[in-house]
């Protein structure tokens, strides 16, 4: 049986919409946000509170909105079969932070999809000043597998 996941991945994205809407600081700030536009192509979600919240906003259970999100391919995953989440180091601002977190990457197609039809934002929101410590790309390409890979600008040397 096929399970269609339309539904709820328009109920996710309203309740973001409408959730930065009213907060803009729920996407984008580092160290604050659930979700920072780490590269063009994705969000670097912070795990459990981004599944929690946008599954909050939405009125599902957290489990309903990561399956829905992993199922239709907007959180990067080896399989669908596979843990989404990933331990990674981020580094931050000024003075520099760094920090280890439980991380997911959400298309940012989904996001900003979310952002211009339910919060009228025009344009994307741009690149956060977040960065992915450089000696873990060897493992996030492993992760990504045959999927699109983040962008070299979402590295950084740890200094």
């Amino acid at each position: 049986m096929l399970i269609d996941y339309t539904e709820t991945l328009e109920r996710l994205q309203r309740g973001l919409g409408k959730a930065y809407e009213k907060n803009p600081s729920v996407l984008n700030i580092p160290g604050k946000s659930i979700a920072v536009k780490v590269d063009p192509n994705y969000y670097l979600a912070i795990m459990p509170s981004f599944q929690n919240r946008i599954a909050e906003w939405a009125g599902v259970f957290p489990e309903k909105a990561s399956k829905s999100l992993v199922h239709t391919g907007n959180i990067a995953c080896p399989s669908s079969s596979s843990p989404f989440s990933l331990q990674l180091g981020v580094q931050w601002g000024e003075p520099l932070t760094v920090r280890t977190l439980l991380c997911a990457f959400v298309s940012a197609d989904f996001i900003d999809q979310a952002l211009k039809i339910y919060a009228k934002r025009p344009a994307p929101l741009p690149v956060a000043d977040i960065y992915l410590l450089e000696a873990q790309q060897s493992e996030l390409k492993n992760f990504f597998g045959n999927k699109t890979f983040l962008d070299k600008t979402a590295f950084k040397p740890q200094i």
